[in-house]
Protein backbone atom coordinates (compact mmCIF):
# COMPACT_ATOMS: atom_id res chain seq x y z
CA UNK A 1 0.00 0.00 0.00
CA UNK A 2 1.18 3.78 -0.50
CA UNK A 3 0.26 7.10 0.68
CA UNK A 4 0.54 10.22 -1.30
CA UNK A 5 2.14 12.84 0.51
CA UNK A 6 3.99 16.10 -1.29
CA UNK A 7 6.34 18.40 0.63
CA UNK A 8 6.56 21.73 -0.93
CA UNK A 9 9.05 24.71 -0.19
CA UNK A 10 9.10 28.36 -1.26
CA UNK A 11 12.46 28.93 -3.74
CA UNK A 12 15.33 29.37 -1.29
CA UNK A 13 13.98 27.88 2.05
CA UNK A 14 16.77 25.82 3.57
CA UNK A 15 14.90 24.40 7.08
CA UNK A 16 12.50 21.96 5.93
CA UNK A 17 10.07 23.25 8.97
CA UNK A 18 9.21 26.00 6.78
CA UNK A 19 8.03 23.99 4.11
CA UNK A 20 4.31 22.26 4.15
CA UNK A 21 3.26 18.75 3.89
CA UNK A 22 0.12 18.25 1.90
CA UNK A 23 -1.19 14.79 3.18
CA UNK A 24 -4.08 12.76 0.66
CA UNK A 25 -7.16 11.87 1.82
CA UNK A 26 -8.19 9.34 -0.23
CA UNK A 27 -5.48 6.70 0.01
CA UNK A 28 -3.82 4.34 0.63
CA UNK A 29 -3.41 2.86 -3.05
CA UNK A 30 -2.81 -0.42 -4.24
CA UNK A 31 0.08 0.39 -6.69
CA UNK A 32 3.28 2.82 -6.74
CA UNK A 33 1.31 4.12 -10.29
CA UNK A 34 -1.68 4.79 -8.46
CA UNK A 35 0.08 7.21 -5.95
CA UNK A 36 2.27 8.61 -8.17
CA UNK A 37 -0.79 9.92 -10.57
CA UNK A 38 -2.99 10.91 -6.98
CA UNK A 39 0.75 12.88 -6.34
CA UNK A 40 0.26 14.98 -10.03
CA UNK A 41 -3.38 15.85 -8.82
CA UNK A 42 -2.39 17.23 -5.80
CA UNK A 43 0.64 19.20 -7.31
CA UNK A 44 -1.44 20.40 -9.26
CA UNK A 45 -4.10 21.47 -6.88
CA UNK A 46 -1.47 23.25 -5.21
CA UNK A 47 0.11 24.94 -8.27
CA UNK A 48 -3.09 26.33 -8.80
CA UNK A 49 -3.80 27.44 -5.63
CA UNK A 50 -0.48 29.03 -4.85
CA UNK A 51 0.23 29.70 -8.81
CA UNK A 52 2.10 33.23 -7.84
CA UNK A 53 4.74 30.91 -5.69
CA UNK A 54 7.47 29.28 -7.96
CA UNK A 55 8.12 26.20 -6.33
CA UNK A 56 9.49 22.41 -7.16
CA UNK A 57 8.27 19.35 -6.07
CA UNK A 58 9.56 16.10 -4.87
CA UNK A 59 8.10 12.59 -5.69
CA UNK A 60 8.54 9.60 -3.29
CA UNK A 61 6.09 6.89 -2.90
CA UNK A 62 5.86 5.43 1.13
CA UNK A 63 5.04 2.55 1.54
CA UNK A 64 3.03 1.10 4.36
CA UNK A 65 3.00 -2.31 5.04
Amino acid sequence: MFEAIVLFCAVGVADPNQCVTAEDTRGPYETREECYSRVQEMVAGIAYTFRRVASTSLYASVSRA
